[in-house]
């Protein structure tokens, strides 16, 4: 389940490097030309059974979040949530255990 406002992304969305990035932003937003991939390096997410993301909760790409896992609001998953844990924060840091069901 996911409340509200939860972005998972599975890309950086835009180029790290500053000239890279203005670049883009020139290409596309002034000059008004189509999107390219370029240097973006994109990576799956993978949500397991029962897992339970709070709103304005971010996931972030790469990251496997195990069964059972519960994810606070507002934190950003950066990494892999072990299954049955409860995460929070920015960047998200275990908590505590949960009970498996």
């Amino acid at each position: 389940m996911s409340a509200h406002n939860v972005t998972i992304t599975d890309t950086n969305s835009h180029p790290l490097g500053a000239k890279a990035r203005a670049d883009d932003y020139h290409r596309r937003i002034v000059l008004g030309g189509p999107f390219e991939k370029g240097s973006i390096e994109g990576a799956p997410i993978i949500i397991e059974d029962d897992v339970w993301i709070n709103f304005g909760a971010a996931i972030l790409k790469g990251v496997r979040i195990g069964r059972g896992a519960v994810v606070a609001a507002g934190s950003v998953v950066t990494k892999d949530v072990p299954p049955w844990t409860l995460v929070a924060g920015v960047p998200a840091k275990e908590i505590r255990p949960l009970e498996e069901r």
